[in-house]
């Protein structure tokens, strides 16, 4: 389809820029980090807004911070 579309209408824009998510202040990151490792969580993505959990798995640390307190076994579905 794409290709029909750009053999069409070769000027038309096919990707458009994605905004950046906002930053987390240390302490809120910190805090849905303590939040997401409760193990009643079962889905930790879909338990707080996609901006949030966005820029959350954005920094290399909290990422990591976050991997080593959600058990696996839990975790279904990271995206």
């Amino acid at each position: 389809m794409l290709t029909f579309t750009l053999q069409l209408c070769p000027t038309k824009t096919t990707r458009q820029a994605i905004n950046s998510l906002p930053p987390l202040p240390q302490t809120q990151a910190q805090k849905l980090i303590t939040r997401l490792a409760n193990p009643e969580i079962i889905n930790p993505r879909s338990a707080i807004p996609f901006t949030l959990w966005g820029a959350l798995i954005e920094h290399d640390g909290w990422r990591q911070n976050l991997l080593g307190k959600i058990e696996f076994t839990k975790c279904c579905c990271w995206c």
